[in-house]
């Protein structure tokens, strides 16, 4: 037998050679993850020992996830939660201990999902939080947040049972625990007691890896409490965020397969008017041909004028279409989420090969970040202080870069809104806008059914405009007293543009105006707004 027949007899007996042998790749699985971040409900916990001065490093490390579950927060009264705002996120819950500076838990929820704090559930002995979010489709679900201190007493431990028990005996199947219990599932004894909560209503703790690490020792006692397995897309816990080389806790989380609104990104134009080319700009806007924008359809018209404008106006001032994300602190650098992803890949490369060099380069560049996120925001108050000294500096620009100082974690986003009359939560924008548009509607409606028209007696005048035309100087003087500071509307043309060339547009413009009058029809662009809703407390 040869050689090759051999090789060839035990390739078949085998039946499990591949062709290409090797690991495999799970870039695929963790692009999936990341893609369902988008879509699905997440929820992480971290017992912070402190969290006043970790806020910016916990916001930079956490913002993707929709629940953010702190034990161990170590506030007080003196403390107010107008302190603790971060971007895109609700105002905080918080439940302070009152007998000492140690323990307490608190909870934020993004700003894009409807919730309501249920304090029906929560006793007032437990250190803990219960809230009910209202998802797509009427989708409810209980989050529970507890902390429990290692010696609370065995009263304590049947109050967080009694908690829970209150919280399984609404009508809401979807519940889900976390916290820091000190209930160390690698231990025998203390087990039985994860595994009591389990049996008694019917729940699974899903976290497997240790949580909680000293200088000798590594428990698990960070836990994600479950009433339905099934609907877990991914859980486990993270590496370790903070600068804290000694007795430290690590991150516990968890993706559902709840779908979630979409926080909606948005396109933007940014022009840099200081480097446009003004005079070439009123060249082009003189040379062009805009009879060949004419149209007998006057909204069609109006289109093609402000269109071609846009097209002269790109061509001559710099100008670059942006994403804004609503996530993003303004001062976290492209070099930090470098940094941020490298950290990640260090730390799965430290746990799977154990090395002690892996460790220590994970180490200091995790320490490097949370330098590097302290530097960056001081670096961009101090930023916006040298602008406030500027005295060429407008009081409207004035007035806006103090705000930010004053309020740096407002957000212009519209929440999920409530239909009062179907009690329906509405989480798309064009449903907010319909609902808002309603209710404003209806606040201007006036029944005049049984009103009389009033005698205005004989007309006393017999003049009648006939003829109604502007001229292209009346139109260049209306160009000329724009305020340039006004941000531009829906067809994005700003008054800058249309103040710098007012001479060479006043011509097209003026024609167009003509057109309209004279069919005694507005085009449609011009009945378009950017209308914002202001919420005023009661």
């Amino acid at each position: 037998m040869t050689l090759c027949t051999w090789l060839a007899i035990l390739l078949l007996q085998s039946g499990d050679i591949h062709e290409n042998p090797g690991p495999v790749s799970t870039s695929s699985t963790e692009s999936d993850v990341l893609s369902s971040f988008r879509y699905h409900l997440s929820l992480v916990h971290l017992n912070v020992q402190s969290v006043r001065n970790k806020l910016d490093l916990l916001f930079t490390e956490l913002n993707e996830f929709d629940i953010l579950a702190f034990s161990e927060t170590w506030l007080n009264d003196s403390v107010s939660s107008e302190d603790l705002l971060l971007l895109s996120f609700h105002k905080p819950e918080r439940k302070d201990r009152t007998f000492d500076s140690h323990g307490g838990v608190m909870l934020y929820v993004k700003s894009n999902l409807h919730y309501k704090r249920r304090y029906d559930l929560e006793l007032n002995r437990v250190e803990n939080i219960w809230i009910e979010l209202r998802l797509e489709n009427n989708k409810r679900v209980l989050i529970g947040l507890f902390y429990r201190a290692p010696n609370s007493n065995t009263l304590y431990n049947n109050d967080i049972e009694d908690s829970i028990s209150l919280a399984v005996d609404t009508d809401i199947n979807d519940i889900i625990v976390t916290g820091d219990f000190n209930y160390d599932a690698f231990n025998t004894n203390t087990n039985r007691k994860i595994l009591s909560i389990c049996q008694q209503f019917n729940m699974e703790q899903i976290i497997e890896e240790s949580t909680h690490f000293t200088e000798s020792s590594q428990s698990l006692i960070d836990l994600i409490f479950v009433s339905n397995k099934n609907t877990i897309i991914k859980s486990g816990v993270g590496e370790h965020i903070l600068d804290q080389e000694q007795r430290y806790h690590v991150p516990v989380f968890c993706l559902f397969k709840f779908r979630k609104p979409k926080q909606q990104c948005f396109q933007r134009t940014i022009w840099e008017y200081n480097r446009g080319d003004y005079v070439k700009l009123r060249n082009d806007f003189n040379s062009f041909q805009w009879e060949e924008c004419f149209d007998f359809n006057i909204s069609k018209y109006a289109d093609n004028v402000s269109n071609q404008i846009l097209i002269i106006s790109k061509y001559n001032i710099p100008n670059k279409d942006i994403y804004v994300r609503p996530l993003d602190a303004p001062w976290i650098t492209n070099t930090i989420r470098s940094n941020i992803r490298r950290r990640k890949r260090l730390y799965r490369k430290a746990k799977l090969t154990q090395s002690n060099m892996h460790w220590v380069k994970f180490k200091q560049l995790r320490n490097q970040i949370v330098s590097q996120i302290k530097e960056a925001k001081a670096i961009y108050y101090s930023k916006l202080s040298d602008k406030l000294k500027q005295e060429s500096l407008s009081s409207k620009d004035w007035w806006k870069i103090l705000k930010s100082f004053i309020s740096p974690t407002q957000t212009t986003s519209i929440p999920p809104l409530q239909n009062q009359n179907t009690q329906e939560i509405v989480f798309s924008e064009d449903q907010k806008a319909n609902l808002l548009n309603e209710y404003f509607l209806n606040q201007t409606y006036i029944d005049n059914s049984d009103s009389n028209v009033p005698d205005l007696g004989p007309q006393t005048t017999s003049t009648v405009i006939n003829d109604l035309l502007l001229t292209a100087s009346e139109t260049e003087d209306i160009l000329k007293s724009l305020k340039v500071d006004k941000a531009s509307g829906p067809d994005g043309i700003s008054n800058k543009i249309l103040r710098e060339a007012a001479k060479e547009l006043s011509f097209p413009l003026t024609n167009l105006f003509n057109q309209s009058l004279s069919c005694c029809k507005v085009p449609a662009s011009w009945k378009e707004a950017h209308v914002t809703a202001i919420f005023k407390k009661r």
